[in-house]
């Protein structure tokens, strides 16, 4: 049946437990999202640390939610980025920014995704344009990506084999 996916996502929500951290441990791939406010920014820093202190392994990409302008995504993202070279040594790949669109109350009120609510507005644009960029690799920089065994590392989250 995962043969059918090429991805699978999950959305662990803001914090971590000791239960949600060894199941972050299980994937190929983390997507931290932040937002410009300090205490945001502070909480993916601290995820981020404390994910990179047990697997050194697992690529971080960052994607910046909830921007009022191209230039706060670009500097809160450098500026979290520059922390996490500067204090831990660990390279992240920005995915990019996402903007604060009225368009996500008003899809949420229809009960329906964003995207198919308004595919022209400002937040699906930039949605679909992160999705293409991480799907395609295109990342402006050099990464390689290495698959792990996600099923063979849930079996041992949930029965320790």
């Amino acid at each position: 049946m995962l043969a059918n996916y090429d991805y699978i996502l999950f959305d662990m929500g803001a914090g971590i437990t000791k239960d949600s951290v060894k199941f972050l441990l299980c994937v190929d791939e983390l997507v931290v999202i932040t937002t410009p406010e300090p205490t945001s920014i502070m909480d993916a820093y601290s995820a981020m640390k404390y994910i990179h202190s047990i697997n050194k392994e697992i690529p971080l990409f960052l994607v910046c939610n909830r921007v009022f302008t191209s230039k706060d995504g670009k500097e809160t993202i450098k500026r979290l980025q520059n922390a996490l070279v500067k204090f831990l040594g660990l390279e992240t790949v920005a995915l990019g920014y996402l903007p604060d669109d009225r368009t996500v109350p008003k899809s949420v009120t229809k009960q329906m995704p964003f995207l198919l609510f308004d595919s022209e507005a400002d937040i699906s644009k930039a949605i679909m344009d992160i999705a293409s960029r991480y799907a395609n690799h295109s990342f402006g920089e050099e990464l390689t990506l290495q698959k792990s065994h996600f099923l063979q590392n849930m079996k041992r989250y949930f029965f320790g084999k």
